[in-house]
């Protein structure tokens, strides 16, 4: 056996490798400390970046005795005006209501007192704009008949003339079905439905009729015997020569100039569209 081979001290070898095992593992250790750290000081948040001392005994920037102390002599009361800003706005607040409307007054009394005892010394006025629904009601005429009993002949006054014969509405009600249809676009079954809630059922020939002759009452002059179809050719026809007339400054035809005004307007406005 080799000599160099028995005189090896194995318990140093295995000492001296210990403590090489242990001096890398605490290098190990260090590093990874600073790695944590340096980590932490670039994406950490901002008051985890600076890690300070204890401020107990870190040195001042200026390590020195004060130069003299504050003697309070003498006390004095400071007055001063303080001028507060208030901004204004623009707003004049709600529109009056005007003074062509109906006012209902409704007067409203302190309970609990007697009115002829007390004297009054002012009023507080609140006006609240109010709607009533439209409302349907028959306008009954009455012709009583008479009979003079000396000469025994019957006296009775004349039945008043209507737009509408053999039909039991007012003009009245076809003029406010006319400007809704026409002005306010409101469609004749939403008006329909309107109607039945206040308790009247019109149906939907009857309306078209109403519409129809109230059509035919706005016939030209000229052109007493004209169909319906008729009319909504001369309508399209004077509609174009209006807004052409309208466009170039110019006065209308002499052949518009023979309607009357009030047809000649709703044949342009197209009110005869049913």
């Amino acid at each position: 056996m080799d000599p160099k081979v028995e005189n090896i001290d194995y318990k140093a070898l295995l000492d001296k490798a210990l403590s090489i095992n242990e001096s890398q593992a605490f290098t190990i250790q260090n590093l990874q400390l600073q790695i944590l750290q340096l980590k932490k000081f670039i994406f950490g948040s901002r008051h985890e970046k600076f890690i300070g001392t204890d401020s107990s005994t870190a040195p001042t920037l200026f390590d020195l005795n004060p130069i003299a102390d504050v003697i309070v002599s003498d006390i004095k009361a400071v007055s001063y005006d303080k001028t507060t800003t208030q901004l204004q706005t623009n707003h004049k607040g709600r529109n009056p209501l005007p003074d062509t409307l109906r006012r209902v007054e409704q007067i409203l009394n302190p309970e609990g007192i007697d009115i002829e005892k007390v004297k009054k010394v002012g009023e507080d006025v609140t006006e609240i704009l109010a709607f009533i629904p439209c409302e349907l009601f028959v306008n009954r005429v009455v012709r009583p008949r008479y009979l003079d009993t000396l000469t025994n002949r019957f006296y009775q006054a004349p039945a008043p003339n209507r737009s509408f014969e053999r039909s039991n509405v007012d003009s009245s009600l076809v003029a406010q079905v006319i400007v809704e249809k026409y002005i306010d676009h409101l469609p004749l079954y939403r008006q329909l439905k309107r109607y039945a809630r206040l308790g009247v059922t019109i149906s939907d020939s009857t309306i078209g009729d109403w519409l129809t002759a109230a059509a035919a009452l706005l016939l030209p002059r000229k052109h007493p015997a004209c169909t319906l179809f008729e009319l909504k050719i001369l309508k399209v026809s004077f509609a174009k020569r209006y807004f052409y007339a309208k466009q170039k400054g110019r006065k209308s035809s002499k052949a518009e100039d023979d309607y009357p005004m009030a047809a000649k307007w709703f044949i342009t406005k197209g009110f005869l569209y049913c």
